[in-house]
Parts: C-alpha cells; sequence; structure tokens
C-alpha cells in the first residue's frame, strides 16, 4: 500500500496526465481496461516474483486492444523465468541484475 501511495504522489506531483495507477488483482484490472477501452503507450509490468502472469498480461492487453502501435513494456522479473518475444513484440533491449531480468519490449502491433 506504502508503494502505491508513493507511486500516486509521484504522478501528482509531476503533473502527469492520463496515468493509471491501479491496486487491484491484475485480472480485474485487465477487465476495466477492455471495457473502457483504454490504451497504452508506455506499460511498467513488475509483478510480485514467481507470479510467472507477465506473459498473461502482455497477451490479454494485446487481445484486448489496450496497446497502442510503438507502445513500450518494461517487464522486470526473475531472470530464469524471462520471456521470449514472437511478432507483434520486439525485444529492445535487456539486462540481468543478480536475480533480476529488466526487458524492454515494443509492440509493433496495430
Amino acid at each position: 500500500y506504502k508503494a502505491f501511495q508513493v507511486i500516486r504522489e509521484n504522478i501528482n506531483s509531476l503533473k502527469i496526465e492520463n496515468a493509471h495507477v491501479i491496486k487491484a488483482d491484475y485480472r480485474k484490472a485487465l477487465g476495466s481496461f477492455k471495457e473502457e477501452g483504454v490504451k497504452f503507450d508506455l506499460v511498467l509490468l513488475d509483478p510480485p516474483y514467481g507470479m510467472k502472469i507477465n506473459k498473461d498480461i502482455i497477451n490479454t492487453l494485446k487481445d484486448n486492444g489496450n496497446l497502442n502501435k510503438n507502445c513500450i513494456l518494461v517487464i522486470e522479473d526473475l531472470t530464469e523465468e524471462k520471456l521470449e518475444y514472437e511478432v507483434p513484440f520486439k525485444l529492445i533491449k535487456e539486462n540481468n541484475y543478480g536475480i533480476t531480468s529488466l526487458q524492454i519490449v515494443r509492440y509493433e502491433g496495430e
């Protein structure tokens, strides 16, 4: 909860418009994005390690039409669980930091 509050405060202090910070189960959040027709230019994914949900989140965002063309996804996960990407996704950059993998991916779809 504290991290959620800090993120909201940072967004407000930077006067960033149209940012979505949601503290909810990811399936509920993805469902609301689909219903509202929300489209993203930037997605930051950093779920708790070991949940193995990044692939489901990415595919659901794509299937629901929530990613704008050239949307950037920044994905953090355990190095051993990093994803492989196929069209319409392109891995742009990847770094490993101990047990952590950070991947930057571009969505090249519609």
